[in-house]
């Protein structure tokens, strides 16, 4: 799907654009001539990723978890735009811990990322959107289920479904449309920085043979889900899963 000509002026403000699925979702939003503000760590990466669109992005490094930051963030992104059309939090962490290990160090680490971060940047960004303006959040297909290794993981991101059903219905006061994209396995640095390489393989041997394509997916998949998501009034706080069909089979 292409709006391009159609959204020339919006402006969409991504956290985790460094990298993965955030800027994956970042290079589709400026491709369809929006305005995008960039956030994340790596401020090599945001640069490549700003450097053909002059004037239409705007790059902050910062960290997510930090308040700071995202007051600079949001700040920064006013100034820049005047309003924001679309936020997509994208950043996030996976550490893989089984069930004995999960120590509040550990749930904490992704709560605080995952989930408590978000809540804290919505409420700055919310008085921001424009009537018909949009919020996707990035879940994950996990929640749904279960998979060794990953339960805090899942549960930062089960929170964050809950918080984006109720963002839903509050919100729609405001016309402000509010939905999540739950991705399954995906080809991003998430996945290889949390394992180590033979892990990798192993989890690889074991999830491929249930994805439909037989391969992890392409962030540009998840790109794709969030574009389709962040104008469409039809559809409100709902969940759609981009797993190649790993749920189902």
């Amino acid at each position: 799907m292409t709006l391009s000509g159609t959204l020339a002026g919006k402006t969409a403000l991504i956290t985790g654009a460094s990298s993965g699925i955030g800027q994956s979702i970042a290079q589709r939003f400026l491709a369809e001539g929006m305005n995008v503000v960039l956030f994340g760590r790596n401020k090599q990466n945001l640069q490549q990723v700003a450097q053909e669109h002059d004037g239409r992005a705007c790059i902050v490094v910062g960290d997510v978890t930090a308040a700071a930051d995202r007051q600079r963030l949001v700040q920064s992104a006013v100034d820049q735009f005047g309003h924001i059309d679309v936020f997509v939090p994208a950043a996030g962490v996976l550490t893989f811990a089984g069930v004995e290990q999960v120590t509040e160090q550990v749930l904490l680490h992704h709560l605080n990322t995952n989930f408590i971060s978000i809540v804290e940047l919505t409420n700055l960004v919310v008085p921001h959107i424009p009537r018909g303006g949009s919020v996707v959040f990035i879940s994950t297909s996990i929640t749904s289920g279960g998979f060794p290794g990953l339960a805090a993981y899942s549960a930062s991101k089960g929170a964050l479904e809950a918080y984006m059903r109720t963002a839903a219905v509050e919100l729609a006061a405001k016309d402000i449309i509010v939905n999540a994209v739950a991705p399954g396995p995906t080809k991003t640095p998430i996945w290889t920085q949390a394992l180590p390489p033979e892990i990798l393989q192993q989890v690889a041997a074991t999830i491929g043979p249930r994805l439909l394509t037989r391969e992890f997916g392409d962030p540009e998949a998840v790109a794709d889900a969030v574009m389709a998501l962040a104008f469409n009034p039809s559809i409100r706080g709902q969940r759609i899963v981009t797993d190649a069909g790993y749920g189902i089979n």
